[in-house]
């Protein structure tokens, strides 16, 4: 699952990102092959062993990104193909990204946050500036609040978490959304069993709850997106790509 994560209304925008495709929107690994995906303002790109290497397809600007499955995912944005529908509105793969498939909100919605389990889907959507969620794969959504967000996350007990254009952690609960008062700063979050955040200044979150936080480690830089699965974190920041095996405590550079 990967909250995907980042668009250049948020935190990192236009500070340039010491990639050199430029601005990472979300990332996450893919389970048939364990290579990261990075998904950027210039397409998608595999990472193994330090190298990357785009993805044969045009090179789309991908402004929400998230793992559904081996070989699959979900995104939106903008595309690079002349003459298509812009926004995107949600497309999937099946394919390790090879080809996008229109699902919904074509020509609608630009998704700058997914997130997904099964056949449930919530994302924020920057052009009506809405949290929207779907109980069918995507297919047709319904919206739960209107505010600007940054990032958005299913949590480990259904809940929806959003953190605010203001980095305030909050919970939509029925038509009612609610400041999570324990929470600290935070710019995105993700994770199934356990949550993990990130802060606007690249310090590193965890909770059991989404209530109740503790601080873990600290990524240099200004953060662009952040994955947590329970095979690791993955985190993008204006200095590199970096991993970790131990819940955020500490950080690997990937690149």
């Amino acid at each position: 699952m990967l909250s995907l994560l980042a668009a250049c209304s948020q935190p990192a925008k236009d500070v340039p990102t010491a990639l050199a495709y430029g601005h990472v929107h979300g990332l996450g690994p893919n389970p048939a092959t364990g290579n990261l995906w990075i998904a950027t303002h210039d397409g998608l790109f595999t990472l193994d062993e330090g190298k990357t290497e785009r993805v044969e397809q045009a090179p789309h600007d991908l402004m929400g990104f998230t793992v559904t499955g081996p070989d699959q995912f979900a995104a939106s944005g903008h595309p690079a193909t002349a003459g298509a529908t812009n926004p995107m509105g949600l497309v999937t793969s099946s394919d390790a990204g090879r080809t996008l498939d229109p699902i919904s909100l074509a020509g609608q919605a630009d998704l700058h946050a997914i997130d997904s389990t099964g056949t449930r889907v919530v994302a924020y959507d920057s052009v009506t500036q809405t949290v929207v969620e779907s109980t069918d794969t995507g297919r047709t959504f319904n919206t739960l609040a209107k505010l600007p967000a940054i990032d958005v996350a299913i949590g480990p007990d259904a809940s929806v978490l959003v953190t605010g254009s203001n980095y305030t952690l909050q919970e939509i609960i029925g038509a009612q959304t609610e400041r999570v008062a324990g929470a600290p700063p935070l710019a995105f979050i993700d994770g199934a069993t356990t949550l993990a955040g990130i802060s606007p200044t690249g310090l590193v979150w965890v909770s059991a709850d989404g209530q109740s936080w503790e601080g873990r480690g600290e990524l240099p830089g200004q953060p662009q997106a952040l994955t947590a699965t329970d095979g690791g974190w993955f985190a993008a920041t204006t200095t590199g790509i970096y991993g970790s095996t131990d819940d955020g405590a500490t950080w690997k550079a990937l690149l």
